[in-house]
């Protein structure tokens, strides 16, 4: 997976749109041009990470995807770049893959046939908000502040429920992150919904940045790359979720897919991740309510890497 771009619509399918570089604030060129997808990811089941969706934007002459998180169960937080060009989000579906999202009936579900379960489901957009404006007029990626709030027409429902915020006291202790999205992975697939466990470099990027995450905000990002750039995000995978894992198996909610660190490394040299605490986290709550997992992080010990197979841990 990888972080920044987008999915564009034609009449012969999906296709990525054209790469554009902006610098932002200085810093080094990003790709605002292709979303991104988790590189080498594995599928994700239909019972894993439900809270996961994809959000559709559209303008008068195109539409795109992101990823995005359910954190109620009428709203959802993804990235505020995802509108860079005047887009703005209209569909939020939970799905296993793009496809299904695309192959909706007008009722906006699809149920299994023998339980009636809402397998996929879909809920227009009722109102949203980007952290930082400039992030849709101007088509900037605003490090710290690339969040958006998404509020939906119809609440969903199970299996897609809402996942709490964690407290980020104990990140510091975090050794890799895992990243889910409908992005690219890094080879012929694209759209599905796939999970990677990609190292942490830097938990909150500080007043000396590792190298390539020099776009990286202190205090209010953090940088995650594997060495041999095997696990990634990459387009398609901008606003999903990032979670640690805490020594008792559960995933915590700690951040939102950013950006890649700059335009020449997707999918392999590093994703940016927007953190989910102080003026951030205080944004999100003075617009939606959401729930607020208190208890400190306590990340599990460092253990094998997962990619096209499941962890040996798990």
């Amino acid at each position: 997976m990888k972080a920044l771009g987008w999915i564009a619509l034609s009449t012969l399918g999906v296709i990525l749109s054209a790469n554009a570089q902006t610098t932002v604030m200085g810093w080094a060129p990003v790709d605002i041009g292709s979303d991104i997808l988790i590189k080498k990811g594995t599928p994700a089941s239909e019972s894993e990470f439900t809270e996961t969706v994809v959000v559709e934007f559209k303008n008068a002459t195109e539409r795109t995807f992101c990823s995005g998180v359910l954190i109620g169960a009428d709203a959802v937080l993804t990235a505020a770049h995802c509108g860079w060009r005047k887009l703005v989000p209209i569909r939020v579906t939970a799905a296993s893959t793009l496809g299904q999202a695309l192959n909706l009936g007008p009722l906006g579900y699809a149920r299994q046939p023998a339980s009636g379960t809402p397998q996929v489901q879909s809920a227009a957009v009722a109102s949203f908000e980007a952290m930082d404006s400039d992030a849709m007029t101007d088509g900037q990626n605003m490090p710290g502040r690339d969040l958006m709030v998404i509020r939906l027409k119809r609440a969903f429902v199970a299996p897609a429920l809402p996942i709490a915020i964690s407290s980020l006291a104990g990140l510091n202790e975090a050794r890799f992150v895992r990243m889910v999205g409908f992005g690219k992975d890094g080879k012929a697939g694209s759209g599905r919904k796939l999970f990677a466990d990609v190292p942490v470099a830097t938990p909150r990027c500080g007043s000396t940045p590792v190298p390539d995450a020099e776009s990286c905000d202190p205090g209010s990002e953090m940088f995650a790359r594997h060495p041999q750039e095997m696990f990634d995000s990459c387009p398609g995978d901008s606003g999903g979720p990032v979670f640690v894992r805490n020594q008792s198996g559960q995933y915590r909610l700690v951040g939102i897919t950013s950006r890649a660190s700059d335009f020449a490394s997707q999918c392999g040299g590093g994703t940016i991740v927007s953190l989910l605490d102080g003026e951030r986290l205080n944004w999100i709550r003075s617009r939606v309510g959401v729930q607020i997992n208190a208890q400190p992080l306590k990340p599990e010990l460092p253990g094998p890497m997962c990619g096209l197979t499941r962890c040996a841990t798990e």
